[in-house]
């Protein structure tokens, strides 16, 4: 272990405790605290809204002491459990600096026998290796496995207030070893992860896990992390639509359900479907395999959405071979996949946190040589140039369309601007949409970069007084200052762009921002200021569709790549697999996989 640092963090609101941090360990959630004072997280919020001064808390996989420490200033006793050695020293360091004496820190493996047991340790993500198994991977411990009855009988608990449990899939075991306190008919609140991809490879299941707790008398409630303050009332077969979820178990019937909480109703069909499609488009390689295992092998009405079958596509042309292997149709469904006749959820309105939500889109070319007003019938719409597009988009996000015909992708940016009127489907987009599409439009070649400014500031909605006002910060932003009595056509094409995204960013401030191609973006500090505002735009909701040929013509990172050939969705997911796939078939490569 390197040199140990102190740092006083809150814990979700709770008074601030010093943790003890080894900065070399190379722990994301470390480098963290030491960047910040704070962490707030939903499911932090759960378990500390139950504790109160006397009672009694088990923290199993306590890793820093997130949990155990701010629930001791609270005024709780409590007993917590980590494997890894490492992490047990800083806890029981952390505790003795700020004078917890009611802290137990406990070096043990959870289980629910006394077999030894083998521990991989990789910091937050240290998991056992299960003796049924292969053999230990190199570097693997012998941890001294423990019982939570055990732990409990040691410590001279005769009840248990509350338990949190991050334990890598051993949750289930972890169940089976406080039998005997579940037998003396205490039922502690429970705060626990339940994760598609380890519980399988500990011998478990997402559903066996919560039938446990459902059978022990325990209602379910999902900590939702996309809606800071709500609760989801989950079954134990419903589908759980994300990888890693935290639930809340409070005894069935409890009247005092976490009152400061939201209490929502089960997820609708468009709320699991949409979630599904976030993970299967996710970083995280085994996130992705849980959905493309569930859309696959799940319930039927999942794969009649529209926008399921692209996603799927894009799966199978996954970079990850434990994605492409769980997408394969004759592949074995993950154990984590038990309800393939699981009900379909009630239809609902659409997630109130999407921007863009299209299904079953169709866009077609004017007629030619007529004008069509809004809501004329009277002329035929022409070819299509869009078909069956189903997507959404969340605030906060970035999408990236890859198009083979830029008439089809420019086609779509309209449709969602409100520009060109859809054929055919449903499209509902929320929130001011601005669409920069040819760069000439709106620009005057012969007006200077200041009256440029002021122009297209006002073509785009704002102020003319604040526009012409903020023609000079404006410029400056992109590094043209001292050029704005020059004139627009004296510009490079890049530096004309990059005027009108700074106008369109900082007058027109737009909720959702359509980008068609841009030409290549000059670098340096003017690039910055592009990261930032794009930064900016999207941590205040704002979400970006940008039509480009490469990756590297985007403005930001993507949340997911949207591949658009012959008129429609050939693949929708992760980004770097999509773009990847796009590039190999654009090269002529095999091993892209067309329906």
């Amino acid at each position: 272990m390197g040199d140990r640092v102190f740092t006083e963090v809150s814990v979700a609101g709770a008074p601030p405790t010093l943790f003890c941090i080894d900065p070399q360990a190379g722990d994301p959630v470390a480098a963290w605290y030491l960047d910040h004072d704070w962490i707030d997280e939903p499911v932090q919020r759960a378990f500390l809204g139950l504790i109160a001064p006397g009672m009694r808390v088990i923290d199993l996989g306590s890793h820093l002491g997130t949990f155990s420490l701010p629930a001791a200033a609270l005024g709780a006793a409590v007993l917590a459990v980590d494997a890894d050695r490492a992490h047990v020293e800083l806890l029981r360091a952390a505790a003795e600096r700020n004078g917890f004496e009611q802290i137990q820190v406990h070096h043990r493996a959870i289980s629910d026998s006394d077999t030894a047991v083998s521990f991989v340790e990789r910091s937050i993500h240290g998991h056992v290796h299960p003796a049924s198994s292969s053999e230990p991977p190199p570097g693997a411990v012998a941890v001294e496995p423990a019982t939570v009855d055990v732990l409990v009988e040691q410590a001279g608990w005769d009840a248990v207030d509350v338990i949190k449990m991050d334990i890598e899939g051993m949750e289930t075991v972890a169940l089976r070893g406080m039998a005997r306190l579940h037998a003396r008919g205490w039922r502690p609140a429970m705060v626990f992860e339940c994760n598609g991809s380890m519980l399988p490879a500990a011998g478990s299941s997402i559903c066996e896990l919560r039938e446990r707790v459902v059978e022990l008398g325990y209602e379910l409630l999902m900590i939702d992390h996309l809606r800071p303050g709500t609760l989801v009332h989950a079954g134990a077969g419903a589908i759980q639509p994300e990888c890693v979820c935290d639930y809340l178990a409070m005894p069935a019937g409890a009247s005092d359900l976490a009152s400061p909480w939201r209490i929502a109703e089960p997820f609708t069909r468009e709320e699991t479907i949409t979630r599904l499609l976030d993970g299967a488009a996710g970083e995280g390689a085994g996130y992705r395999a849980y959905a493309a295992s569930l859309l696959r092998h799940g319930p039927d009405w999942l794969r009649r959405a529209g926008a399921v079958r692209a996603a799927l596509d894009a799966l199978a042309l996954d970079r990850e071979a434990v994605v492409r292997s769980a997408c394969a149709r004759n592949s074995a469904p993950w154990p984590a996949v038990e309800h393939a006749d699981e009900a379909e959820p009630a239809s609902g309105p659409r997630p109130p946190d999407l921007r863009v939500w299209a299904e079953g889109l169709a866009v077609s070319e004017p007629p030619t040589g007529l004008e069509r007003a809004p809501g004329d019938e009277r002329a035929p719409p022409g070819a299509p140039v869009l078909e069956h597009v189903s997507l959404h988009l969340r605030r906060g996000q970035l999408v990236a369309l890859l198009g083979d015909r830029p008439e089809s992708t420019s086609a779509l940016l309209a449709a969602l601007a409100g520009i060109r009127r859809p054929s055919a489907g449903e499209l509902a987009c929320d929130g001011r949409a601005v669409l920069l599409a040819r760069i000439g439009d709106g620009l005057e070649p012969a007006l200077s970069v200041a009256d440029n400014v002021a122009l297209f500031g006002c073509f785009l909605g704002a102020d003319a007084r604040l526009a012409s006002g903020t023609a000079t910060r404006v410029a400056q932003l992109v590094g043209l200052h001292d050029r704005l009595d020059a004139r627009l056509d004296s510009l490079e094409t890049g530096e004309t762009a990059l005027l009108a995204l700074a106008v369109a960013m900082e007058l027109a401030e737009p909720e959702l921002l359509l980008v068609d191609r841009l030409p290549r973006l000059p670098a340096g500090g003017a690039r910055d200021w592009l990261n930032a505002s794009v930064a900016r735009l999207r941590a205040r909701g704002g979400a970006i569709v940008q039509a480009v040929w490469e990756a590297e013509e985007l403005i930001g990172p993507p949340d997911r790549a949207v591949w658009i050939e012959d008129h429609t969705i050939v693949a929708s997911g992760h980004s770097a697999s999509v773009i990847d796939a796009r590039r190999r078939e654009s090269l002529g490569l095999a091993g892209v996989a067309r329906r």
